[in-house]
Formats: structure tokens, sequence, C-alpha cells
């Protein structure tokens, strides 16, 4: 029972994940201090979402006083 619903919802992430990637797949132009970058919405979506996800981790390293 609960394998099917882990391959349930496994399946309903990767198909909402498709439809995302195909609609956003128009090149944006991203301009950063000296860097110029072309690339899909969907991609610099998911590099900021991971960047995020990074920074979010990293920071539980972190040492508070």
């Amino acid at each position: 029972m609960v394998r099917r619903l882990k391959l349930a919802v496994a399946g309903l992430a990767l198909a909402i994940g498709l439809i995302f990637v195909v609609q956003n797949t128009e090149v944006v132009s991203v301009r950063f201090l000296m860097w110029d970058l072309s690339m899909s919405r969907a991609l610099m979506f998911i590099l900021v979402f991971g960047l995020g996800f990074l920074a979010g981790w990293l920071s539980r390293f972190r040492q508070h006083p």
C-alpha cells in the first residue's frame, strides 16, 4: 500500500515536472555583472531552485554562538 502511494506521488511529480519544462522552453537572457547567459526559462528556474536549496542545506552547518 505504501509503495503504491510512493509510486503514485513520484509519477505525479514527474508529470508536473514534464508539463513545467514543456511550457517554459522560451529562451531568456540573463545578465549578472559582466556575464551574459542565454538559457531556457525552465532551466533557469531549476538552477535557481537548486542554488537556493544548496544554500539552505549548507546553512545547517553554520555555527551559532
